[in-house]
């Protein structure tokens, strides 16, 4: 479960890091070969008032894998105590509890004895160091380095070959990802778009390759609509996205039936939220009335993507309170679009919150078969925040926090 939540996905670094452990130590307890339930209870030997081995005290004096991982959630309970008295920067004890994390994948598949072992510290390791590359960055090169020859000898050594297939080739595709993002962004040519669309389309064709958020045409349209492309071509990225569509069509990819109408859809929702577009939002509002975008023509709009599980989209909120306050009155309006979320649960939140402007359920458009609106704008990552000017065209995709205050102070002024 921990392995799909991505470097671009709905948390922070921090958050990331914590739901790492938190995962792994449920793991841990679920692990019925596992004989460290309650481990981060022990007393003096007690768990329970029953006598258990005594922890080890380092990851050497590890003599099996369940050693290990008693060691390890000791220390990350110890490091994670020391944090909440430390004045260093946040990302340095990020740093160190990936280390810990590394460390200990590591001592698994030193002494791992069966196959959910050595799945475990495989995966342990994987997400350690592509963690650690995006963290640490003045070491990010080694981390890749590290993580390409981990990779290598998944492939080749006898005891991993062919049982990780998947994972090989998932991550292999991430590294490539992330460099082609970045390599474009240094030269956004419509050259470098059009060689790195030509470059996913192969990853398209690669056997058990995931098809989910980071598949390669997801990804080709994500780059051939961020900002830069628009600056050097406005209409680039819409032609990129019609080629992408013919490609899927055409049946020349791995991409799985069930999933193109799917892909199509996503690929045209970084189309949708493109600097410059003027989409529609079609949807149903929370008490299930019918929603009319146009009614908002000749407004500011602000549309937020949330979900009433979401803490960072909680965060938000004090700020476009303060915002609707401000400006509606000069022509500010804001529309809430609770996606991925329970219908029930998106009402019981909105009520709590004292939401006061439009709230639109993704729930009810999806049951009046109309698009999901966070597949229609291809929303990964929550929360989500459009700006649309008065005539109906995104001109910010991007704004949070003290953005969205700077913005909206240059657009209505101080009041």
């Amino acid at each position: 479960m921990y392995r799909n939540v991505k470097n671009w996905g709905l948390f922070g670094l921090s958050v990331l890091v914590g739901l790492l452990f938190v995962l792994q130590s449920s793991f841990l307890v679920a692990d019925e070969n596992s004989n460290t339930q309650n481990a981060t209870e022990q007393v003096d030997g007690q768990v329970d008032g029953k006598k258990t081995p005594k922890l080890v005290s380092s990851f050497k004096e590890a003599k099996n894998v369940d050693e290990v991982w008693q060691y390890f959630m000791s220390e990350n309970n110890r490091l994670r105590k020391s944090i909440e008295k430390s004045t260093k920067p946040e990302i340095e004890t990020n740093i160190k509890l990936l280390e810990l994390y590394l460390t200990a994948g590591e001592r698994t598949l030193e002494l791992a004895t069966n196959d959910s072992e050595i799945q475990r510290g495989v995966y342990q390791k994987i997400d350690a160091l592509k963690f650690l590359a995006d963290t640490d960055v003045k070491r990010k090169d080694d981390h890749i380095s590290h993580l390409n020859k981990f990779l290598d000898e998944l492939e080749k050594d006898e005891k991993y070959k062919g049982k990780f297939t998947r994972d090989i080739n998932n991550e292999r595709f991430r590294l490539y990802a992330s460099a082609a993002k970045a390599k474009f962004d240094e030269n956004p040519t419509p050259e470098n778009l059009n060689a790195i669309v030509s470059e996913l389309k192969k990853w398209s064709n690669v056997d058990n390759l995931g098809q989910g958020q980071e598949s390669p045409i997801l990804v080709a349209a994500f780059i051939a609509n961020t900002d830069s492309v628009q600056k050097v071509d406005a209409d680039l990225g819409n032609k990129t996205v019609d080629d992408l569509i013919t490609f899927i069509k055409s049946g020349e990819n791995k991409i799985p039936d069930n999933k193109k109408q799917d892909t199509i859809l996503q690929i045209n929702g970084y189309r949708q939220r493109a600097i410059g577009a003027k989409p529609d939002l079609p949807g149903k509002k929370i008490d299930g009335s019918e929603f009319d975008w146009e009614l908002l023509r000749g407004k500011y709009v602000l549309v937020n993507f949330t979900a009433s599980w979401c803490v960072p989209c909680k965060q938000e909120l004090p700020g476009l309170f303060e915002a609707y306050k401000k400006y509606k009155s000069q022509g500010l309006e804001i529309v809430s679009v609770y996606v991925m979320d329970e219908l029930e649960r998106s009402k019981k939140s909105a009520e709590e919150d004292k939401i006061p402007w439009l709230i639109l359920s993704e729930n009810l458009s999806v049951s009046a078969k109309l698009p999901a609106q966070s597949k229609a704008f291809a929303v990964s990552a929550i929360p989500t925040i459009l700006l649309f000017d008065k005539s109906g065209k995104i001109i910010e995709n991007k704004l949070l926090g003290k953005e969205l205050h700077d913005k909206l102070t240059e657009i209505f002024g101080k009041p």
